[in-house]
């Protein structure tokens, strides 16, 4: 709800601070005094499109704030999603506009677009007017699917289409991965038969390459490779000599820590490593020893890794992450249209499922329009609307326009005058009749569509008695459940304020300003006496302004 708003420098105001309650409150005050302005001032705090013609003449900025406290969870989020802090329940919109018609938002003092404003706005309040929510077709479902027999039935039919669209996806995808195969199908079988001719394997070229190092060395490594051998294991090697020290020395028997016993263990250890490098110079003669024959075996290898990579164009090393995607492309060609099969079936299942749930939300949906309907149409009679017909129609959209909310469209048509065909709401004509019935439909939707605040600027201009009074009740039953703010002429209506300001403008020393007070008791008795008579205020009239604030007591 709003809490405090605080206008400084717009047009007529100079410097004012309005604290509300909640409930229903009325702004009176003769025509010019500048309730519209506390109105406008609402609509730039907002997001509402501001200029330098709003700045108070010798100022060098107009600026509005606007507090609101118990922040619906919609605009928590909103909040979130922009990294904005809020405490305390308390939201702080600030408006600032220089002499030059710029403008500045803040959202608890952090810099904003107006863009994200006017979102957090939609949630917050609700103006009546021309661009009055009630009269966009596109929210009409809204209104709807807020009533608490339609929430758990649309969060199923959500879940349901969450999973059947996932199921479309995963059908499409494989039916475009097996087309796509299947069109590489010649291509794919040819290479995966040179690929398992090839059977490249991981870290082949790296080892092919060192072979092929080795086996150029030629000759002169067979040489090097037959004289390290020999000098280490051959006869009066290294091998012979140190096994022929080691045994002398074992023969005698000294104390463990004797420095000989150390020296012959270390030479034993040495003996086992040194019969190990001699085995591995073995195999390196083995290795070396294969002679040209080997070394053009090597060459032919390595010139076929490498056309096969340059013919998939990666590099010889990922040949065989290469032969192994092949492998898998060919294996789902044979088995993607079994997959296919499944994956059909559990796009229809699911299709079925969504239906069913559809179906539901539907038939509920129905029964809450009927309500919504009749609700409407019991508000009409008391506001003298009792030839005018109300109606939601609810028509199905074909597949193609399925969704997670369903497959019914919702419209609220309106039929004004007996013999006419029923129209949209946003069609229908201006004035008081259309003030009138947007306000029955508010007072009937109430529960479907909460926000803060609403706001009526002149709902019941042109009418009094008993009109007047209905939909002074009416503003009063939507104050009960929401903030209600209203500007009106009519002293039926503000009899049933819970808050009643007064809007009045002085002069001084040839400067206008607005003024706003806070009316009640004897001084509140007097406004709506004046209300009712006009200037001069009679006794007469006053006696008719008990009888009203008694009547809405």
């Amino acid at each position: 709800m709003l809490e405090t708003l605080m206008v400084q420098n717009v047009l007529l105001i100079d410097t004012l601070t309005l604290d509300f309650h909640g409930g229903l409150t009325a702004l009176t005050g003769e025509t010019g005094a500048g309730k519209s302005i506390l109105l406008d001032s609402l609509g730039l705090v907002l997001g509402e499109r501001a200029g330098a013609s709003f700045v108070r003449p010798g100022a060098t900025q107009a600026t509005v704030t606007a507090v609101f406290r118990n922040i619906p969870q919609s605009v928590r989020k909103v909040l979130e999603d922009n990294g904005i802090a809020f405490e305390d329940e308390t939201l702080v919109l600030r408006r600032v506009i220089s002499q030059d018609g710029r403008s500045r938002a803040f959202v608890n003092d952090q810099l904003l677009g107006i863009g994200v404003i006017k979102e957090i706005a939609s949630d917050l309040l609700e103006i009546h007017g021309q661009f009055d929510r009630l009269l966009q077709p596109a929210s009409h479902r809204a209104f709807v699917d807020k009533d608490p027999s339609v929430v758990p039935c649309l969060a199923k039919v959500r879940e349901a289409f969450d999973a059947w669209d996932a199921a479309r996806t995963a059908l499409l995808q494989a039916k475009e991965d097996l087309a796509r195969a299947k069109a590489e199908e010649e291509y794919l079988t040819h290479a995966l038969a040179q690929l398992d001719e090839a059977a490249p394997q991981e870290g082949e070229e790296g080892t092919l390459l060192e072979e092929r190092a080795t086996l150029l060395q030629g000759a002169k490594l067979m040489d090097a490779l037959t004289q390290a051998h020999s000098d280490v294991m051959g006869e009066g090697g290294a091998m012979a000599s140190l096994m022929h020290a080691q045994k002398a020395l074992a023969k005698v028997t000294l104390p463990d820590a004797h420095p000989v016993t150390r020296l012959c263990e270390a030479l034993e250890s040495i003996l086992i490593d040194l019969e190990d490098k001699g085995v591995a110079l073995k195999e390196i003669l083995r290795a070396s020893n294969a002679g040209p024959e080997r070394l053009e075996e090597v060459e032919v290898r390595l010139g076929l890794l490498r056309t096969l990579a340059r013919k998939h164009g990666v590099a010889p090393s990922a040949l065989a992450g290469v032969w192994a995607q092949i492998q898998a492309q060919v294996a789902s060609i044979t088995k993607g249209q079994a997959g296919l099969d499944a994956l059909e079936r559990e796009a229809a299942a699911t299709k079925a499922h969504y239906e069913e749930e559809a179906e539901g939300l539907t038939k509920v949906r129905g029964e809450v329009a009927a309500r919504l309907t009749k609700a409407v149409m019991t508000e009409l009679p008391p506001l003298k609307l009792e030839a005018t017909r109300f109606e939601i129609e609810m028509t199905r959209e074909d597949e193609a326009h399925w969704g997670p909310n369903g497959w019914d469209t919702l419209s609220f048509l309106i039929q004004t005058n007996p013999g006419l065909p029923m129209g949209p709401l946003a069609k229908i004509a201006s004035g008081g009749e259309r003030s009138r019935l947007l306000l029955a439909l508010k007072v009937a939707f109430v529960q479907n569509a909460p926000v803060g605040l609403m706001v009526f600027d002149e709902i019941d201009a042109g009418v009094g008695g008993a009109v007047a009074h209905a939909i002074g009740e009416r503003l009063a039953r939507l104050g009960a459940t929401t903030q209600v703010l209203t500007v009106t002429h009519a002293p039926q209506v503000a009899a049933q304020a819970d808050q009643h300001f007064h809007v009045s403008k002085r002069v001084k020393d040839g400067v206008t300003t607005t003024h706003v007070a806070v009316l009640e008791g004897d001084v509140r008795r007097e406004e709506i006496a004046r209300m009712l008579s006009g200037d001069t205020v009679e006794e007469a009239a006053r006696r008719a302004a008990d009888a009203l604030l008694a009547k809405a007591s």
